[in-house]
């Protein structure tokens, strides 16, 4: 283990100084957050650090995935929107998370943030979350010189669990209700998408390919509960993705997060150039 792994470092330690023509992008899986003012509990002392770490270290963009809120139901005093309005001058948002069923209660395992602050919300031009409504990903679409668009996704894939009302299940749900679903639907799932998890990876691969056929860069993080290794030998494969971290730093020496694995992936292809990591 090197010195930057002791340190609790995988990478580049981040300087307080920002170099004018960089972008910081954070991701973050806070496990359910809270956005109240003036109460002190663990989830107000989550958005406390996380406000803190943003500021100071000059974040552009912030992705928060398995945020548990269903939004419907957040009072507009404690939702997002009205908790970060002291953080920066400028900023757009975007949510995501559960809406195919009836509203019923603040707390919704699942479901994802994107923040963009400042200068670099100017660039964005275009913006919304999974087609579906199941709150797996949101996204934010850059408009840069001479007409290059970049998509910048934060996506959560659920954990296979049977826990009532988990992602997982609440998804499985919403599965067995769309089964009758004609092609031309929506909510169309095919014969040989069995669980949440095949349908993530199938409408995701399917965003994906859908912004890079309309010439778009992407950008995509999240939290896919998945082996690392079988992210980087299949599904990234599939999609020509790499891991840019993975690549600067390398891809055996990444120390574990989780049981699990949250990786952030750059989507590329040979005849377009490569964003600078």
């Amino acid at each position: 283990m090197d010195r930057n792994h002791r340190k609790g470092i995988y990478g580049d330690a981040i300087t307080q100084k920002k170099d004018d023509n960089n972008i910081r992008i954070l991701l973050q899986n806070p496990g359910g957050i809270g956005f109240v003012s003036g109460q002190w509990n663990r989830e107000s002392y989550k958005i406390e650090k996380l406000k803190k770490f943003a500021i100071d270290k000059h974040i552009d963009l912030v992705g928060l995935t398995e945020v548990n809120k269903d939004w419907r139901c957040v009072p507009t005093e404690n939702t997002v929107w009205a908790a970060t309005a002291p953080w920066r001058e400028i900023r757009k948002i975007q949510t995501s998370n559960n809406t195919t069923g009836n509203p019923t209660r603040e707390h919704q395992i699942g479901g994802t943030v994107s923040m963009a602050f400042d200068e670099f919300s100017h660039s964005i031009s275009n913006r919304g979350q999974d087609r579906r409504g199941l709150g797996r990903w949101s996204w934010m679409e850059l408009s840069g010189i001479g007409g290059l668009k970049t998509t910048i996704i934060t996506a959560y894939c659920p954990v296979n669990s049977s826990g009532l009302g988990g992602c997982y299940s609440q998804h499985l749900t919403y599965m067995s209700q769309h089964r009758d679903e004609l092609e031309s639907s929506i909510h169309f799932i095919q014969e040989n998408i069995a669980c949440p998890r095949q349908l993530f990876g199938h409408d995701l691969q399917q965003f994906v390919e859908d912004r890079v056929d309309n010439g778009h860069q992407n950008l995509l993080m999240g939290d896919f509960n998945s082996e690392y290794s079988v992210l980087r030998d299949c599904w990234m494969l599939d999609l020509g993705l790499l891991d840019i971290i993975g690549k600067q730093h390398g891809y055996d020496s990444a120390p574990r997060t989780h049981i699990l694995s949250i990786v952030c992936l750059h989507q590329h292809r040979l005849a377009v150039p490569l964003v600078d990591s």
